[in-house]
């Protein structure tokens, strides 16, 4: 295995503070106690380039504790061959200290990550601002994938598990394990189910007129051991029979249903059903068509499943409770029908008000998911999709089921939910502008003053007397203040808002702030208070570190269980959402929402600014601690 030494990692260590702080979450989950270098996970990074690496957790025996990243297999072959193999190759390596040799550890308590690209001959250079990205993504998601199945990584043999993690910046960070189990899942990290006793030289059952064995074969001989409940082997069997009924009967024209996807094999969970179900030809469902010429037999079970099919319809479904690993409920977004649906696979991947598009069908006394698109939406982009549906159909109240079972309706609402899907992945593309409180576009700026008299003390004396200057220390014995400007000097107890910290060390001033307006504010303030003391040096911009909402998710995911952690977690978020309602908030243009929800529109607006933020708690993890908002909509009127 590559070789380093100590003194070549401390030179490529990072200045990332928060993929410092991202490794030490992984760090304290100690995953290398389970996981082991032979081990390799499949990882995707689509918006940053990564498609198809894979990482290992390095610490086993007498290795550095950490994490590596490799692009390709053939990297990480590289990697157990060593630097005396003969493969070429590269990756990045995130080996983690244990921080006695440096004051920084020293003074945190904490490890010391130390990040570099390693290439196969043991060579070592410093990362770049893109490599600290692409890893401080990497590891604050994997800190939740690991937490989440590490029991799996303790057997001999990693069972089959896909999941996708999302950062605060919207990246996609998508692992699979065992690596060349990938192929068995889709886009959501479900596993396609196989329809039983299907030949194979018979059609395939994803529609695409190939034989079964040139098409999906493979892939579910590898899934045959995935346990199936009786109402999917039932359905796989009508499958089959409609399929073979359909080549028949209309040759190539049912296979114009896939025409209002973009990808029909990227989408086939929902394709095929839909092809059979949904899809009209000559004013038909192929199921209709099935049932009406009666040229094929269904056994007792299979004509309960068909007539539970003829009953259901595609609408958009927001997800309004959950149970991993059991159960969801979910509410139809159009019609206003609730449904309670027995789903193990998808209970564990969606979020609170996540919306799917799917078909549920109420099947002897139990609710099933029988289709689902692979990419849910967040609850603005589903929000716009019920906007446009409503317009189709020109009903602003609950719409009939009946009118949701139309075909062509049903091609409208694929076809905008596509689109929409494309939209949610441009934005994630747009760098997100990030503002503070006074909306300055936020520039972490650096100013260095050198003290004229030399003497530390009567800076800092002189910086006492000013109002909203606070020292760290009383006795001002480390020289470290921040300096406050109050948002109501008249109100009692107000903190007002920090716009600056201050370091005196050694003869010199150094402040920081996070905009360049309030970093001219903070010197003309400085110069004023101090006239005669200071003079300016220079002024910097350290670059602003992408990874630190990434690292405050690895956090988040961790998810303390320590009963003192929880509780000051839980009264930070009932203080900071106990006046919520009364708070002018930008997206509401400056209105409260208490005032917003006068109006019809306004309570719309609110609505769905809970439901962003409801989705956002569950999906971040809610640090352990999920705040229920149930108290707020009744604050408000919303139920």
């Amino acid at each position: 295995m590559a070789e380093s030494s100590s003194g070549s990692r401390r030179r490529s260590q990072p200045s990332c503070g928060a993929l410092i702080e991202a490794a030490r979450a992984f760090y304290a989950m100690k995953p290398w106690e389970t996981a082991t270098v032979a081990q390799l996970i499949r990882m995707d990074i689509p918006d940053l380039g990564l498609v198809g690496a894979g990482v290992v957790v390095m610490g086993a025996g007498d290795e550095p504790c950490g994490f590596a990243i490799f692009p390709t297999p053939a990297d990480y072959e590289a990697f157990l061959a060593g630097p005396l193999g003969d493969r070429a190759g590269e990756w990045w390596e995130l080996v983690i200290e244990s921080g006695a040799d440096t004051l920084a550890a020293r003074s945190a308590g904490s490890p010391v990550p130390v990040l570099s690209r390693v290439d196969g001959k043991g060579s070592r250079r410093a990362p770049s601002d893109q490599d600290t990205r692409l890893v401080g993504a990497a590891v604050s998601a994997f800190a939740s994938y690991f937490g989440k199945y590490r029991r799996l990584f303790a057997a001999d043999a990693i069972a089959p598990v896909c999941e996708s993690y999302f950062d605060r910046q919207g990246r996609e960070v998508r692992f699979c394990a065992p690596y060349e189990a990938h192929e068995d899942f889709d886009v959501t990290g479900a596993m396609a189910p196989r329809p039983a006793g299907i030949g194979r030289n018979d059609p395939c059952h994803c529609g695409s007129g190939r034989k079964y064995k040139h098409c999906h074969l493979r892939r579910d001989q590898q899934t045959d051991d995935v346990p199936q409940t009786d109402e999917g082997r039932v359905e796989n069997r009508l499958i089959k029979k409609l399929v073979a009924f359909a080549q028949d009967r209309f040759a190539g024209l049912w296979r114009r249903s896939g025409e209002v996807f973009l990808d029909d094999a990227a989408t086939a969970q929902l394709a095929i059903p839909w092809a059979l179900y949904g899809h009209e030809v000559d004013g038909h469902t192929v199921l209709d068509w099935y049932l009406r010429e009666g040229k094929g037999r269904l056994d007792k079970a299979e004509l309960e499943m068909a007539t539970a099919q003829l009953a259901a319809w595609l609408s958009v479904w927001e997800v309004v409770d959950v149970a991993p690993g059991e159960s969801l409920v979910l509410q139809d977004l159009l019609s206003g029908e609730a449904r309670r649906v027995r789903e193990k696979t998808a209970s564990r991947t969606l979020n609170l008000r996540d919306a799917i598009l799917a078909r549920v069908s109420d099947h002897d006394g139990t609710s099933l998911l029988n289709a689902v698109h692979p990419r849910p939406l967040l609850p603005d982009d589903a929000a716009e999709v019920v906007r446009l549906a409503r317009g189709r159909l020109r009903l602003k109240r609950a719409v009939p089921p009946g009118r949701l079972r139309d075909g062509a309706f049903g091609g409208f609402l694929i076809r905008t939910w596509e689109e929409q899907v494309e939209v949610m992945d441009q934005r994630r593309l747009i760098p997100p502008r990030m503002s503070n409180t006074d909306g300055d576009v936020l520039l972490l700026t650096t100013d260095r003053f050198r003290i004229a008299s030399g003497d530390d003390k009567v800076l800092a004396q002189r910086l006492e007397a000013v109002e909203g200057v606070v020292f760290d220390d009383p006795d001002r014995a480390e020289g470290n203040f921040a300096v406050l400007r109050s948002a109501d000097p008249g109100a009692a107890g107000d903190p007002g808002t920090v716009i600056g910290h201050g370091w005196i060390v050694d003869g010199y001033l150094t402040v920081g702030t996070n905009s360049v307006r309030r970093a001219d504010n903070l010197k003309s303030l400085l110069t004023a208070w101090c006239a005669g003391l200071l003079e300016h040096v220079s002024r910097e911009h350290p670059a602003m570190d992408v990874g630190e909402d990434a690292a405050r998710s690895a956090e988040q995911d961790l998810q303390p269980e320590d009963p003192i952690s929880l509780q000051v977690i839980r009264e930070f978020k009932e203080r900071h959402y106990a006046d919520w309602a009364d708070q002018p908030l930008p997206a509401l243009g400056g209105r409260t929402p208490r005032e917003t929800v006068r109006t019809a529109q306004g309570r719309r607006e609110v609505d769905l600014l809970i439901k962003t933020m409801e989705n956002m708690e569950h999906r971040g993890g809610g640090s352990g601690v999920l705040f229920d908002f149930a108290g707020i909509r009744r604050e408000l009127g919303l139920g």
